[in-house]
């Protein structure tokens, strides 16, 4: 359910196929439900190392050209803020912690996580199968993620999985566990 209100929500805010959310923060459940709602909005996931500088964020935001950003925390959106001047294509900014609604008042461009999940009740209403829609009309060569690298050696640099190269790798799994 949080899955599909945060996709709905998405979808809402005008990610679309072929557009790119990336979501900055430690593993957690939030992060694992934004990761599917972006690939239920038909979207491209761009992980952002949590321990990212705010140089490497800004880089990799503007290379692939990041409309949506979810955020883990303050010290996350902090970081953020401090480089969104520099962040070309960037529209919005999802927060999963409680932050300072002071923020708000100079920052139009920041969601929480729950405002997400209310934009994503009335997207739905709309349309209640688009979600479904989205999930099955994923072709092969539509690129699923782009993975960094950590930039140990200079700019990181990012990698186009496509759901083809998904599904490999599920596949080989697969045979690898059944012949354990």
């Amino acid at each position: 359910e949080i899955v599909r209100h945060f996709s709905f929500g998405l979808m809402n805010l005008g990610l679309k196929k072929g557009d790119v959310a990336a979501i900055l923060s430690n593993t957690r459940l939030d992060w694992a439900a934004a990761d599917m709602a972006i690939l239920g909005a038909g979207a491209i996931s761009v992980p952002v190392y949590a321990s990212s500088t705010a140089e490497d964020c800004a880089y990799i935001l503007n290379d692939c050209e990041a409309k949506i950003l979810f955020v883990e925390n303050q010290s996350q959106l902090t970081k953020i803020l401090g480089i969104s001047a520099q962040i070309k294509k960037l529209e919005k900014i999802i927060v999963f912690d409680p932050f300072d609604s002071k923020i708000l008042s100079t920052h139009h461009a920041l969601l929480s996580q729950e405002a997400l999940i209310q934009l994503g009740k009335r997207e739905e209403s709309l349309d209640p199968l688009r979600f479904e829609k989205n999930l099955m009309g994923a072709r092969p060569d539509d690129v699923f993620t782009i993975g960094y690298t950590s930039g140990t050696m200079g700019q990181p640099k990012g990698a186009d999985i496509t759901h083809d190269n998904m599904v490999s790798v599920l596949e080989d799994a697969l045979k690898v566990l059944h012949s354990v």
